[in-house]
């Protein structure tokens, strides 16, 4: 297991993640290529490592969950998770490990659970995420 990439993943896992992308709309597939290619080709499946596989995850969440995949939440959220500064979404997901990778997937869960709240700040083109408080 490396550091950075973690084990191997099941290829039945691997599959299942493949289905759900086909089911994507054509853009964010296009986008997803995109970024594929900011990473100088660093987060394609092969190998299907950890890291590779939760990096799919991050961009099968946005996906589903928005219809599209923008590039600055992208970057914001891998930025909000590592406390790194990022030119690119590509960049920012090359430079995750696979517990990176799930931390940023965890906190996609928590602003589409609504746990967690995502503002837009217009000047420096990115997002923040701001934990939810109780009371």
């Amino acid at each position: 297991m490396s550091r950075t990439e973690g084990a191997l993943v099941d290829a039945k896992h691997v599959s299942l993640l493949s289905a759900r992308f086909q089911m994507i709309p054509e853009p964010c597939r296009t986008t997803i290529r995109d970024i594929n290619d900011e990473s100088f080709g660093s987060i394609s499946m092969t190998p299907a490592t950890e890291r590779r596989v939760g990096i799919a995850r991050i961009l099968l969440e946005i996906a589903e969950q928005e219809g599209h995949i923008d590039k600055d939440l992208v970057r914001s959220v891998c930025m909000h998770r590592t406390g790194k500064q990022y030119q690119s979404a590509g960049l920012a997901l090359a430079d995750l490990s696979y517990i990176d990778a799930e931390r940023v997937w965890s906190s996609l869960q928590d602003i589409y659970a609504e746990r967690a709240v995502l503002e837009y700040i217009p000047v420096s083109n990115h997002y923040i995420i701001k934990e939810k408080t109780h009371g």
